[in-house]
């Protein structure tokens, strides 16, 4: 093998970065989505209550309007971190050689851009006029049925054409994923989980739409209990996706690695079963989770600081057609340290970089 061969599965500089830049968008992302349902169920819950009035609602509503606004936010920052997550997967996808799922990740973009554009508008119109409204609805001054429509109208707009565009999302993301790493037969278990949550997720969209079609003052809207119900099952199962997501990635990221360096990154077990043996090799995603998470008590106020590579025998090599030497520099060139501190030596000490 030439030196001029060597080393060339690592992937480029480039490729990890952007492969960083992804695992800590879906890792925001996952956070964030969990802020949001926080929000809904302890804040945005009584003026969303279906099973109540319409004057219990707009009363609430009326009387808490910033904690109403405060409990959109999160949502609002969910439309800003599934934007993120495209735009980091198409990016990674693209540095990938071969760009494998880049088409289904270009998808996802679309869809994407697709679903903010209702789901933020009915959101932005719920925390300004739909105030106001509510004020005016529970001083008297406007009918039940102009609340009741206002309403329906937004819940139709971010919960059946907003979500059933993230519903499309999702999939792309989800294919584009898998795509990268080997197909679906390499992880059926996570392909699974995610039918089952886009399946959740369309029949509540569904359902929703048929709700808010045939709202009444009196009887409310039809059917609508089921949708918190299957939101409730489909959202968890959302984020173990996401989580499943940064598994599948890893996966196929290091797996594009040497076969060597693909051993290392898993982690092995003594007498580990078939069971142990699948979950260990995506064991890598959640380290690269771990990484961006802060962790106090391994902080550092040590800045300068540098690496020192070091070649044996490289005499030995180079009269045997071998230059590590400069096989060695490729590799740190890749990972960006031409820039950064670093001492390399060759042994017999005939070289000092």
């Amino acid at each position: 093998m030439e030196a001029n061969t060597l080393y060339t599965n690592f992937p480029e500089h480039r490729q990890v970065r952007r492969y960083r830049h992804l695992i800590k968008a879906l890792l925001c992302s996952v956070v964030i989505h969990v802020l949001a349902l926080v929000a809904m169920a302890l804040i945005l819950a009584p003026g969303l209550d279906t099973e109540a009035a319409v004057i219990s609602r707009a009363t609430w509503v009326a009387e808490h309007p910033y904690w109403w606004r405060l409990g959109w936010l999160p949502w609002q920052l969910t439309a800003l971190s599934d934007l993120w997550v495209s735009a980091a997967l198409l990016a990674y996808l693209w540095s990938v050689p071969g760009r494998p799922g880049f088409a289904y990740a270009c998808f996802g973009m679309f869809w994407v851009i697709v679903a903010v554009i209702p789901d933020q508008c009915g959101e932005a119109v719920f925390v300004s006029h739909f105030v106001t409204l509510a004020k005016s609805t529970a001083e008297g001054d406007t009918a039940l049925s102009t609340y009741l429509k206002v309403e329906s109208w937004g819940l139709r707009v971010t919960g059946v054409w907003g979500a059933g565009a993230y519903v499309l999302m999702s999939m792309g993301w989800f294919m584009a994923s898998l795509k990268s790493a080997g197909g679906v037969r390499m992880h059926r278990f996570f392909a699974v989980i995610a039918l089952v949550t886009v399946g959740l997720f369309s029949l509540a969209a569904g359902l929703t739409w048929y709700a808010t079609s045939h709202a009444q003052v009196e009887q409310g809207y039809p059917l609508f209990a089921y949708v918190y119900r299957l939101n409730a099952l489909a959202f968890p199962l959302l984020l173990l996706v996401m989580m499943g997501m940064i598994c599948v990635l890893a996966w196929g990221h290091y797996h594009r690695l040497p076969a060597v360096d693909t051993k290392r990154h898993r982690l092995g077990f003594p007498n580990e079963g078939r069971l142990l043996r699948y979950f260990s090799s995506y064991i890598a995603g959640l380290r690269d989770c771990l990484r961006w998470l802060p962790s106090p008590h391994l902080c550092s106020d040590i800045s300068d600081v540098g690496i020192y590579p070091e070649v044996k025998q490289a005499r030995f090599h180079t009269e045997n057609g071998k230059d590590l030497s400069r096989a060695v520099l490729k590799v740190l060139k890749r990972y960006g340290y031409t820039t950064k501190k670093v001492i390399f030596t060759c042994k017999p000490l005939n070289k000092m970089i």
